[in-house]
């Protein structure tokens, strides 16, 4: 199969037989330069706001699926979570790790390099700023990162899907 286009690859998939979903995102936003900023915002980017910065991490995205879904839309959310949406979607039983993810994103809703969101607080805050039941969730979080990204043996439990090279 040779697809040139989104259009193409969703009439592609479109008359297969098999349950198909397809995500749709982009890490990023361009990179752009300071002078550009200044010019639009007239402030550059070191004059931003960390709400307004964090409007410069939002990047679209969306899930086509070939079979009668639900449609919807997602105010606010971060990359890190894109995969347990896409579980959810499919109608797939969330591993412990992506339901650890789930119950995450109903109190920080989206975070990245720079902020988190705190759903209690309704705002952006730097990570040295979190407290009381956000840090003990955002420390929670790192633990499990780090033993999703470095940890050799692996729980089954909390990564079922990761297969231990050889």
């Amino acid at each position: 199969m040779r697809v040139t286009s989104t259009g193409n690859l969703i009439t592609y998939f479109e008359n297969v037989d098999d349950k198909v979903e397809i995500v749709f995102f982009g890490d990023h936003q361009p990179s752009l330069n300071n002078n550009f900023y200044q010019s639009m915002n007239g402030k550059g980017l070191s004059g931003l706001t960390l709400d307004e910065l964090q409007e410069l991490f939002t990047v679209p995205f969306f899930v086509w699926t070939n079979y009668d879904s639900e449609s919807k839309d997602v105010e606010l959310t971060s990359l890190n979570y894109l995969s347990t949406m896409t579980l959810q979607q499919a109608g797939i039983e969330l591993p412990a790790y992506n339901q650890f993810l789930a119950d995450l994103q109903e109190e920080i809703p989206a975070m990245n390099s720079r902020a988190f969101y705190s759903k209690s607080q309704g705002e952006f805050f730097h990570y040295s700023e979190a407290q009381g039941g956000d840090a003990d969730l955002l420390n929670q979080y790192n633990i499990l990162q780090y033993n999703n990204m470095f940890e050799k043996d692996k729980d089954k439990n909390l990564f079922p899907y990761y297969e231990t090279p050889d």
